[in-house]
């Protein structure tokens, strides 16, 4: 039986040097596409990291 992992992440911005994730979401499935298991976590911002206005808008985390 074979497993699929599916996997996103929500980032202030595209930039690698000045962006931060602050979402992360992970589901587990079979073959079937049934779920088998999930997760999900969020971060705080770090207080030098400035998000993108766009990036705001599209994961609705408040900048403070």
């Amino acid at each position: 039986m074979k497993n699929y992992i599916f996997y996103d992440t929500e980032t202030s911005d595209l930039n690698q040097m000045f962006g931060q994730i602050f979402q992360f979401a992970a589901i587990l499935t079979d073959e079937n596409s049934q779920i088998l298991d999930q997760f999900e976590m969020r971060s705080r911002r770090m207080p030098h990291i400035v998000p993108d206005p766009g990036a705001l808008r599209e994961t609705g985390v408040n900048p403070e």
